[in-house]
């Protein structure tokens, strides 16, 4: 084996890989990257649309804001959900905490108690820290 690193750049290799590379002025993506969904929904909405019965033209996207404040008045829950999310943004998501959580508190405040019976000195230092943790409002 020799210590000498492969290179494309030989006139073997060079031939073989010809019928594989673009020709001058030749694109290898003719047709451009394809529309994505997203792209597709915003030309949709940035189109105009002729309001019916009259001669005036909106955008689509206006017409559908339009449409879900309608449907919104007319009681429809899931309309004025959206609507609310649009407007207000959507409603912060509350946390509950599992029971688990109290009662490995528990043991710990429990092994903290049975050293602190030992050491009078450190007693007095965690009952200063625990009043003051006690003002601090979470």
């Amino acid at each position: 084996m020799s210590d000498t690193p492969k290179t494309l750049n030989t006139a073997g290799e060079q031939h073989r890989l010809a019928p594989y590379q673009f020709k001058k002025g030749q694109s290898g993506n003719p047709g451009g990257r394809p529309i994505s969904i997203v792209n597709l929904i915003n030309k949709e909405l940035k189109r105009k649309v002729k309001i019916i019965g009259t001669e005036k033209t909106i955008k689509a996207g206006q017409a559908v804001a339009k449409q879900l404040v309608r449907m919104a008045y007319t009681g429809d829950v899931a309309a004025i959900k959206e609507v609310i999310d649009r407007v207000d943004g959507k409603a912060a998501q509350r946390i509950e905490l599992d029971a688990n959580i109290q009662s490995t508190e528990t043991k710990i405040n429990i092994d903290i108690q049975a050293k602190l019976e030992l050491d009078p000195e450190a007693k007095a230092e965690f009952e200063k820290f625990t009043d003051r943790l006690a003002g601090i409002e979470l």
